[in-house]
């Protein structure tokens, strides 16, 4: 190939050596064609070694280098890809929650709206029971005894009852109305206590027995869950009284797990029918359930032959407290 005027270069790597040949392998045979300066053509081909010990160092060295740099590069963009994926899943997660949230939020403020409508619906109510009670209560025996005023032959009615006898009648009703419209101070006393008070009070109001079974221990209640267990006991034994044709009511208070349990035993109501109709107790019962309903409580009223049963169970913790 030398001789028709290529310039050639062979990599020696093994093979006999010459004990006269100054290099020793690896080494770089070259020919090269020499040409006359002066018409060009060739007159001779030479023969030149080189030691290739030092190039293929370098060789070595810069494939090792160039798949270092490879390999740094790769491992670069898979941390990078699973950095990306890190980060969309992060995303992913953060967006989820937000439209739970914004779920929960929605939910939150149709409960509000709900509970809104219900209070006012409820305080009008309240306002209508109060109206009654004074109308039909104490305002009939003032006109009574305006009436009577007038009289100038006969001072009492047939039955023996006197003017003084009715104002003082008067001011025992408006006394017991104002008595059940003001809360207690509940916040230093225990669930039992509670139950003590509203029992203990009722009979002071209505002048008559109560019965109360109370199975201890019994969990320790914040300030509107004690507010909520003396409204539903004073309401339930009001009712007991009302429409239990005479039966002592019995009250028994025990916890099961993390629900306090309250029963109310009382006689038969005349026009009573189940909680799922509308019935004597109407507001009462409304009044309860709405109460309860803000510890995810329940009511139900099991109305016998010849008994009533107010049965009630207050979570003593509800989910919404632990978050």
């Amino acid at each position: 190939m030398a001789i028709q005027g290529q310039f050639i270069v062979k990599l020696e790597m093994s093979g006999e050596v010459d004990p006269e040949f100054p290099l020793a392998y690896p080494y770089f045979e070259v020919y090269a064609p020499i040409h006359d300066p002066v018409n060009g053509s060739l007159i001779a081909v030479g023969e030149v070694y080189l030691d290739a010990s030092e190039l293929l160092r370098d060789r070595t060295f810069v494939e090792r280098t160039t798949w270092a740099a490879v390999i740094l590069a790769a491992l670069s963009m898979l941390a990078m890809l699973a950095l990306t994926f890190s980060q969309s899943s992060r995303l992913e997660a953060l967006l989820d929650a937000e439209r739970r949230m914004v779920k929960h939020n929605d939910r939150l403020r149709r409960a509000a709206n709900r509970a809104r409508f219900d209070a006012a619906k409820a305080n009008e109510q309240v306002l209508n029971v109060v109206g009654a009670e004074l109308h039909d209560g104490p305002i009939q025996l003032l006109s009574l005894v305006s009436l009577m005023q007038g009289r100038t032959t006969q001072a009492d009615l047939p039955d023996g009852t006197s003017i003084s006898g009715l104002i003082n009648q008067v001011m025992t009703e408006l006394r017991s109305i104002s008595a059940g419209l003001i809360l207690p101070e509940l916040e230093n006393l225990d669930a039992k206590g509670v139950v003590t008070l509203a029992v203990e009070r009722h009979i002071a109001l209505m002048f008559g027995d109560v019965e109360t079974e109370i199975v201890e221990p019994l969990a320790k209640l914040d300030l509107p869950r004690k507010i909520c267990l003396y409204r539903v006991l004073c309401e339930g034994l009001s009712n007991a009284v009302r429409h239990g044709e005479g039966r002592i009511p019995l009250v028994k208070v025990c916890q099961r797990g993390s629900i306090l349990d309250i029963t109310i035993y009382g006689g038969k109501s005349q026009g009573a029918k189940s909680t799922a109709s509308v019935t004597p107790w109407h507001l009462g019962l409304q009044g309860m359930r709405r109460r309860l309903d803000a510890f995810e409580g329940s009511i139900d009223l099991d109305i016998a032959k010849d008994s009533s049963t107010l049965h009630v169970t207050l979570p003593i913790q509800s989910p919404d407290d632990t978050s």
